[in-house]
């Protein structure tokens, strides 16, 4: 089973970009069998930003691969994605991100 961690800015959006979250995560547990999402949406709501980034890096810090919702542009411009791939970058794990070519195939396979 590959545990991956499933990245996206959630600040300023509605709901936090939680139904987007959530979308995506069940788009990549059906294409890609025996994948394990994770991801802050699935935490309580109503904390402060450091508390959310600390639930954060904790699950990334165990995970095989980090899908990015959005694009290397878009992404990029999250406080909490940047911190993230920061993390994701030192440990190694490969990174993704949602609207690249071929991100399910690389996921299965990466």
């Amino acid at each position: 089973m590959k545990n991956v961690y499933l990245a996206g800015p959630m600040s300023g959006h509605k709901d936090y970009n939680y139904n987007v979250f959530q979308i995506v995560a069940d788009e990549i547990r059906r294409r890609c069998p025996n994948t394990h999402v994770v991801h802050t949406a699935n935490t309580p709501r109503g904390l402060k930003h450091e508390d959310y980034m600390e639930w954060s890096l904790s699950y990334l810090r165990h995970c095989d691969a980090v899908v990015v919702i959005g694009d290397r542009n878009t992404a990029n411009d999250s406080k909490g994605v940047k911190q993230e791939l920061l993390l994701a970058r030192a440990r190694k794990i490969p990174v993704y991100y949602h609207f690249e070519e071929n991100v399910y195939e690389r996921l299965l396979h990466g």
